[in-house]
């Protein structure tokens, strides 16, 4: 396996790319899943096999991917860690050399709302929408879900129970769960016409985010 000079690697492939290698066992699961699913899985391994292929510079089917459907995608012998997030229209995944959780979401998703907010986001989620205007708000609350989502795929733990058990600090670019005692960096950061959370055993700087958007229909 080459040396892998930085820690962090984020791609981002639209929904309409082309479907790449898959593994026969892969091949196999999708084949028994219904019709939309199938297609989504396959999209997403084939892309995370294409992605890691090339940043590893070995065969797509060289990466030892653990990849059985309704699972999150983790990786073998030692190659890092890799999450993934689907939207409307893209798949964002990500690699670290540190356990990663990713999320993407369309700043156009209708999604926000004050009942959601109240039901779901902690007491500090809450006030600090509290007073923003139509705009801010849906551009706080869509940075708050983002993150969230991210540190709950970190976690690989439950939506609507994380939710309200992760407490983001966005001064210190962390977030720790108030049962478990968990401390975990995050970031977040609009792409195009996507919202993205980072979540991170590692530190994540700014200068560490580099997105690449791979479209072989182009």
């Amino acid at each position: 396996m080459r040396y892998i000079q930085n820690n962090f690697y984020f791609w981002i492939f639209p929904l309409n790319t082309n479907f790449k290698t898959i593994s026969p066992m892969e091949l196999r699961e999708a084949n028994r899943l219904p019709q939309n699913k199938s297609i989504q899985y396959r999209l997403s391994r084939g892309n995370i096999r294409y992605a890691l292929s090339k940043l590893f510079s070995i065969n797509p089917l060289e990466v030892p991917l653990n990849s059985l459907p309704g699972n999150a995608p983790s990786l073998s012998n030692n190659f890092g860690y890799v999450s993934m997030s689907h939207c409307s229209d893209a798949l964002f995944v990500g690699w670290s050399k540190d356990k990663i959780g990713v999320d993407i979401e369309r700043i156009d998703r209708k999604l926000v709302s004050t009942e959601i907010a109240n039901r779901f986001f902690d007491e500090n989620d809450i006030l600090n929408l509290q007073g923003l205007s139509e705009d801010l708000y849906k551009e706080g609350f869509l940075k708050i879900w983002v993150v969230k989502e991210s540190l709950i795929k970190w976690q690989n733990g439950s939506l609507l129970k994380g939710l309200k058990e992760w407490e983001i600090n966005e001064k210190s670019g962390t977030a720790s769960h108030k049962k478990l005692k968990l401390n975990v960096n995050i970031n977040n950061l609009r792409f195009l016409k996507w919202e993205i959370g980072i979540a991170s055993s590692a530190e994540i700087r700014a200068k560490d985010i580099s997105i690449e958007l791979l479209n072989d229909r182009i």
